[in-house]
């Protein structure tokens, strides 16, 4: 620590610094102070470092959790633009299957209004054709349409 230079209205007249007697424990005194600074100056120094160190660790952290925070955005609105496309992509496919199915269901339905007008048909001839064995054996009697 610096002497400090002392001011003439402090100084008294007729009284010299030459006049006090400097002992060796004043320097002793001295040198522990600069030791006890030292040691402060460093815990401080230490202390700073260390207060630093936290400081951009937790910018870091905020700036990190800002990012995670952006790409969980970001991955939830990718993620529902994925979900819209897959269901107009589905509603499209399940649309042309039911337009395949009405397909078939109509094709079917006419397969099957035939097969019921074939097969009325083909009752129609059995009956006739039984009704003229029967009237041949004499078995019906009777005008018949």
């Amino acid at each position: 620590m610096p002497r400090r230079a002392i001011s003439r209205s402090v100084y008294t007249p007729g009284f010299r610094l030459n006049d006090i007697e400097w002992s060796d424990d004043l320097v002793a005194i001295d040198t522990e102070q600069k030791e006890k600074l030292r040691l402060w100056y460093k815990a401080q120094k230490k202390r700073m470092r260390r207060l630093r160190f936290e400081i951009e660790r937790d910018r870091t952290m905020a700036m990190l959790g800002e990012r995670m925070r952006d790409g969980q955005l970001a991955t939830a609105k990718a993620l529902q633009e994925s979900l819209a496309l897959e269901r107009a992509y589905l509603n499209a496919i399940g649309a042309a299957m039911d337009k395949k199915r009405a397909k078939e269901d109509a094709w079917m339905a006419d397969r099957l209004a035939k097969l019921a007008a074939n097969a009325a048909t083909i009752n129609r001839d059995l009956v006739r054709a039984e009704r003229q064995t029967l009237t041949q054996r004499g078995l019906v009697r009777g005008r018949r349409k």
